[in-house]
């Protein structure tokens, strides 16, 4: 498959295939982890008091992880301060910079600031070519990690390297 699909398109091709061969996706894939995944609450980067606003909105509906764009223009620790105090403990956050960390030292500064707080996991931080990038944000935290996969070559490249 292209990796460059957009990822709902490559989640439908291996739903048809599962489908087909009479398997659950996840064994099209890997092992599987866990029986149910959440389904995240999205929002756009804005200022902090905007994004308390969402959030409350997000839980009050039944949300409970939250996927919020970091960009540089704005705090992100403030931010997600912000966000903690306003809503339950089981509120999570999934900060997604888009690769605006830009270094494994940036990230792995953010993720020691904001370490107290209900952090799911930081989304594709730096760039996802920077294989040894990665690889020392693993040892240099204890933040789970993801990366987008829009492109899996990055991935695989992880993989194999695990």
């Amino acid at each position: 498959m292209n990796g460059y699909a957009p990822t709902p398109l490559q989640q439908a091709v291996y739903d048809i295939m599962g489908k087909a061969l009479g398997l659950p996706v996840y064994q099209l894939v890997g092992e599987k982890v866990q029986d149910k995944i959440a389904f995240g609450y999205w929002s756009i980067d804005m200022p902090a008091a905007e994004w308390v606003n969402e959030a409350k909105r997000a839980y009050s509906i039944g949300y409970r992880l939250h996927k919020i764009k970091e960009r540089h223009w704005h705090d992100i620790i403030e931010q997600v301060q912000a966000i903690s105090e306003a809503v339950p403990a089981d509120y999570k956050l999934r900060i997604d910079p888009n690769d605006s960390f830009e270094t494994p030292a940036r990230t792995i500064e953010v993720a020691k600031q904001v370490r107290n707080y209900n952090i799911e996991a930081f989304e594709t931080p730096i760039p996802q070519s920077n294989i040894d990038g990665y690889l020392e944000i693993q040892h240099g935290c204890d933040m789970p990690i993801t990366i987008h996969f829009g492109n899996p070559d990055p991935v695989k490249a992880i993989i194999r390297l695990e």
